[in-house]
């Protein structure tokens, strides 16, 4: 079964008819919607979500906490990864007198004078 996509536009135009006092099953049969979708729209206008931007301040400040929950993932991630570098580094500045000069890792090859 193909599913039909509608824009926010549209969405948004059919609630405010169903808003200004035209009945749902004039709508539905005019534009050929189930009840079920107008009324999920309906909740969806009510919620601000047709709108691309916001209207509630309350979804605003969701939007923004997700953003910022998602940042400090990838801050951890990335935390992680360079404790990692460093501890490879650092186990990489023991290799033996007789290796080649090309293959030694100096101890200022760390940045902030970090010890090992």
């Amino acid at each position: 079964m193909k599913y039909r996509k509608f824009i926010n536009e549209f969405k948004k135009h059919l609630v405010e008819q169903l808003l200004s006092g035209v009945k749902v099953s004039e709508i539905c049969r005019q534009y050929d919607v189930a009840k079920q979708v107008l009324a999920r729209w309906q909740r969806k206008y009510e919620q601000g979500e047709l709108d691309n931007a916001p209207k509630n301040g309350q979804l605003a400040t969701e939007i923004k906490i997700k953003e910022l929950e998602s940042l400090v993932g990838r801050l951890t991630l990335d935390n992680e990864l360079l404790k990692k570098a460093v501890k490879l580094a650092c186990s990489q500045q023991t290799i033996s007198a007789n290796s080649s000069s090309k293959t030694k890792i100096y101890s200022g090859a760390l940045p902030g004078g970090v010890a090992c």
